[in-house]
């Protein structure tokens, strides 16, 4: 029984070492062919990269770093600077003499209208190049929708001084806001006129 067995097990060993694969005793053993062609791949992407190339990247991964750090130089100023305004408003705000307090109040107010007089005149155009379409006679009719936009925001100053002349306080801020918004789409128009010159 036992050369029975030991004579069946080698028929078995035979048998996987002729059909071979990846299981068994017939697992092949595993080469070196894989390794040489990954080498070779490596070897080939390096000889594209020309030693004038690889110099360019390297200056390029410079500039990139010189100004990221100089963005972030900007953004620590620019917070660290409106720390130091908005400080230097509370202490105004909150001074002994009542003119200085007044002209803060004002200073607020003038800096609220500036900006959001800008963010009408932002709207205005981007409602503008969204209503006028492409075409022949767009840069004729761009031209036209950004003056009239003008005379009505001019016109409003008149209506508005007429209608809040009873409050000062009001007629002021309402003027302050319709006077930027003219003169921001005035802007706007102008230059919009000399970029389709040019």
């Amino acid at each position: 029984l036992a050369q029975a067995a030991y004579r069946d097990g080698e028929d078995l060993q035979g048998d996987a070492f002729e059909h071979g694969g990846s299981e068994g005793f017939g697992a092949n053993p595993p080469t070196s062919e894989s390794g040489e062609e990954e080498e070779g791949t490596e070897r080939a992407i390096a000889m594209e990269y020309s030693p004038d190339d690889q110099d360019w990247d390297q200056k390029e991964m410079e500039l990139q770093s010189h100004y990221e750090r100089l963005v972030g130089m900007l953004v620590t100023f620019l917070l660290v600077g409106f720390l130091l305004f908005d400080m230097l408003l509370l202490y105004l705000m909150n001074s002994s003499d009542p003119q200085v307090r007044s002209y803060s109040y004002k200073l607020i107010s003038s800096i609220i209208v500036v900006f959001v007089a800008l963010g009408i005149t932002h709207l205005l155009h981007e409602i503008l190049h969204e209503v006028v379409s492409p075409g022949p006679y767009h840069t004729m009719i761009s031209d036209i929708a950004f003056f009239g936009v003008f005379l009505f925001w001019y016109m409003g100053i008149s209506i508005v001084a007429s209608r809040l002349k009873h409050s000062h306080e009001d007629c002021e801020a309402a003027l302050g806001v319709v006077l930027h918004v003219a003169a921001f789409v005035f802007f706007e128009a102008v230059g919009e006129w000399q970029e389709d010159v040019a």
